[in-house]
């Protein structure tokens, strides 16, 4: 399941959203658009899901045929020097002769399910497209050729340009499409604060299943059919408690009935996956990737995947780099002598072979075991033991550091106490090893149903008390957003630090929007606040034209009610 699931969002009558009128442009919309874009086009969208698609279908099969016609035993068993075919040990007849599996039948008669769902999903998907295609060039004058040479800024202004929404600008193209998403950065950067001690949902690893599991519990009942809040979501609350219950429920059966074809084929397809790059590349094993929780934990408000991934990606690389600031003199020092023994032996292996190279598979060092078999074990262990050794790491971990800071935002004892190893490990968490995700996947594969009944359930009322209250109405908008995401309010914008990293980063990346350098100019709403006035300095140096006499009557406004501000900020 990919984070932009077209199954998911289909859900409205029309799959476009409404926009018979051109002044009608909801979340929905603006989201195809999007995920068009991002996709580079209608020929690589359509390709990828059926593509995805087939991949399921050969992984099904291929499960089948391991599972009815390979004999495992024989294989194993097999202990004789004598040249035999390989159809000794595989019957493809067997193929369909599932009367005795029933397991095999039930899991077959399942995936066909799902195969016809998906099928319907992509057929929907390929009239929605083709009609934003159409959008795209008729409207946007945008081709599929032009799409590998926009960025979205480009895409967005033509948007913007072509519907004439006052209120449509670069910052409310992100707020609609990044509806859902701005609710799952909300838990993860807050929930967890606001509940250190009751919530235990947050202290488990976040996986590929129990994302989606929290996002088809939690997130989806807040939202219509047009990708947005509903409206009376706040009116109706106990609505929503007992359809988040129901799908927790309904979702927690599912799980458990499923688990153990979930796990054989995760498993599988780990293998099939990563089995050929680790043997072709050992050393990928100790390789880090960002886990799934930090996803959501160091992603701010608003931001778009195509920029969050390219900050990840840098990120990313700097990161290595500071892992190496903390090298293990023990471990190298063992490492060393042990690729100085395993390659030793590697090397004399080697020189058998090139003196006469029917050794190679002929000669065996133990029972049934070759030169060749050693060396290939020899050379995957050396491979991983060579990229624990750092060779050439210049130590400047502040320097480092201060890199890092300008990419993901840490705490501040963080960044000034980078030498030390107990926050360098704090900071590593963000960043584990491959193969430890994967592990984590399959296991924790195991234990979604006890997080979802026994967890979840339990925090329920918690999260969705969270949720609601979490909520705040953007007049201009389309009704309900996440109250962090506002980006035209100080009193919120300063309230979360969160929010705050995420506004200055919407500024660098989107350097056109300038609603905020009117804001910035109300000195005094902020009299005291001189980080305000120098940022706003530094953003917007048009802001000094405004008419004083606006100032001194939103200066009256706010000494009179706060909230009339809040609902006029909103407005503007």
């Amino acid at each position: 399941m990919t984070e932009y699931s077209l199954f998911l969002d289909n859900t409205g009558e029309n799959i476009l959203g409404n926009t018979e009128n051109k002044k009608e442009i909801n979340s929905l919309y603006l989201f195809n658009l999007y995920y068009y874009y991002y996709n580079r086009g209608y020929s690589n969208l359509i390709i990828t899901e059926i593509t995805n698609l087939l991949v399921l279908v050969f992984m099904v099969f291929f499960m089948i045929f391991l599972v009815q016609c390979v004999d495992f035993k024989e294989l194993i068993d097999y202990n004789t020097n004598e040249n035999i075919s390989l159809s000794h040990f595989v019957n493809l007849n067997n193929f369909w002769h599932l009367k005795h599996n029933v397991f095999v039948i039930i899991s077959l008669i399942v995936f066909l399910g799902y195969v016809i769902i998906q099928l319907i999903s992509i057929y929907a998907s390929s009239k929605k497209f083709w009609k934003i295609r159409k959008i795209y060039r008729e409207d946007l004058e945008i081709t599929t050729e032009d799409l590998d040479n926009l960025t979205w800024n480009d895409v967005s202004n033509k948007i913007i340009k072509y519907y004439c929404e006052p209120n449509l600008n670069s910052y409310t193209l992100a707020l609609k499409i990044m509806t859902k998403e701005n609710l799952m950065i909300s838990v993860y950067d807050e929930l967890d604060k606001l509940n250190k001690d009751s919530l235990k949902f947050n202290k488990y690893p976040l996986t590929k299943l129990l994302e989606w599991n929290f996002m088809f519990c939690f997130i989806n009942p807040l939202i219509n059919r047009n990708r947005e809040i509903d409206s009376k979501v706040k009116i109706e609350k106990k609505k929503y408690y007992e359809k988040v219950q129901s799908n927790i429920n309904r979702i927690f059966v599912l799980n458990l009935l499923f688990m153990p074809l979930l796990l054989i084929f995760m498993v599988l397809y780990l293998i099939l996956q990563y089995g050929e790059q680790f043997y072709n590349n050992p050393n990928l094993i100790v390789n880090r990737q960002w886990s799934i929780k930090s996803f959501w934990k160091l992603r701010y408000y608003n931001e778009l995947p195509h920029s969050y991934n390219s900050r990840l990606d840098k990120s990313g690389l700097i990161l290595k780099e500071y892992g190496k600031q903390f090298p293990s003199r023990l471990t190298e020092t063992i490492s060393k002598f042990i690729m100085f023994i395993l390659g030793s032996f590697f090397l004399i292996l080697l020189l058998l072979t090139f003196l006469n190279e029917n050794l190679l598979i002929n000669l065996n060092i133990t029972d049934n075991k070759p030169i060749l078999w050693y060396m290939g074990i020899l050379g995957g262990v050396l491979t991983i033991i060579k990229s624990l050794i750092y060779k050439n790491v210049l130590y400047d971990p502040e320097k480092i550091m201060k890199k890092l800071s300008e990419n993901i935002d840490l705490k501040e004892e963080w960044v000034n106490d980078c030498r030390n190893k107990k926050i360098k490990d704090k900071i590593m968490k963000f960043f584990p090893l491959r193969a430890v995700l994967l592990l984590q996947e399959c296991y924790y594969l195991v234990l979604t149903p006890y997080i979802l009944w026994f967890i979840l359930k339990k925090e329920a009322v918690i999260i969705c008390d969270y949720l609601i209250n979490s909520l705040i109405t953007h007049h201009s908008i389309n009704g309900f957003i996440n109250k962090n995401s506002l980006f035209v309010n100080y009193n919120q914008i300063k309230e979360n630090h969160k929010t705050e990293k995420s506004f200055d980063n919407f500024q660098k990346n989107y350097p056109d929007w300038n609603m905020s350098s009117f804001l910035y100019t109300q000195e005094s709403i902020y009299p005291n606040n001189n980080n305000i006035h120098t940022q706003n300095n530094n953003i917007s140096n048009s802001s000094s034209n405004l008419n004083s006499n606006l100032n001194s009557n939103l200066n009256s406004i706010i000494n009179d009610n706060q909230e009339t501000t809040d609902i006029f900020l909103n407005r503007f």
